[in-house]
């Protein structure tokens, strides 16, 4: 009996799981507008290339990797690739469509994603100190 509770809590807990990626990625798939990007700590030496109206697509997929392109007001594009963990907490946005490598997957803390909303932080290394970059997006 003890087995087949055991069996019965994780295999509830993986479609859960399953069930909770899968909902961020119906939530994320279309465009999204960038509203504001936050620099944390304020630091002089750190900006992000990324401007306020940059649109981002993303794509629902049943890969583990989905597209995802960013296009800027002048109309110049690029092409990333993006991920969502099991548990929807974090975000791997990749610089290649193409089974990236640990150095081109950045890592991101998903803030908070609603219908309306999406907001999240990457952590990037930058002379020794750690900076946080949030990024809030507004579907179109």
């Amino acid at each position: 009996m003890n087995k087949f509770l055991s069996l019965l809590f994780l295999s509830t807990f993986a479609f859960a799981s399953c069930s909770k990626e899968k909902s961020a990625m119906r939530k994320l798939d279309g465009d999204w507008t960038l509203k504001s990007v936050e620099v944390s700590p304020n630091s002089q030496n750190v900006s992000d290339d990324l401007p306020v109206g940059t649109v981002f697509s993303f794509t629902k997929c049943d890969d583990e990797w989905c597209p995802l392109q960013l296009v800027a007001a002048d109309g110049s594009s690029m092409n990333f690739a993006y991920d969502i963990s099991s548990d929807a907490s974090q975000i791997i946005i990749a610089e290649t469509s193409l089974s990236p490598s640990a150095e081109q997957q950045n890592l991101g803390t998903i803030d908070k994603l609603s219908k309306s909303e999406f907001v999240f932080t990457l952590s990037n290394e930058f002379e020794g100190e750690t900076i946080d970059i949030t990024y809030t997006l507004e579907a179109e």
